[in-house]
């Protein structure tokens, strides 16, 4: 539509004049934080099944206009905590006096 107008206006088309599209309604503080969170596990799902790479999900998050996240820094690789979450239980620890052991 802008293109048609200029053109008959101007007689060309000026790649330069462009127009940003107002939202009629803003989602709260709350509903944003609730689609990231959304979008968040499903990335994670879709990366434990193999779907899509932490490198794709890093892209997209740099790439996103709308995310906190826009513009990092993509050029080093991540460093990746190999770590188990649950270490190994010490068959000689006292359960009482170490937490790791606890099962609480």
């Amino acid at each position: 539509m802008l293109d048609i107008i200029q053109l008959s206006e101007f007689g060309d088309i000026d790649p330069d004049i462009t127009f940003e599209f107002e939202p009629l309604h803003e989602l709260t503080r709350e509903q944003l934080a609730n689609i990231r969170k959304t979008e968040a596990e499903t990335d994670q799902i879709y990366e434990s099944a193999g779907a899509v790479t932490n490198n794709e999900v890093r892209e997209r998050l740099a790439t996103a206009p709308d995310s906190p996240y826009s513009g990092i820094d993509l050029s080093g690789e991540i460093e990746i905590d190999d770590t188990e979450e649950n270490p190994p239980e010490d068959p000689n620890a006292d359960p009482e006096t170490d937490f790791t052991q606890r099962r609480d």
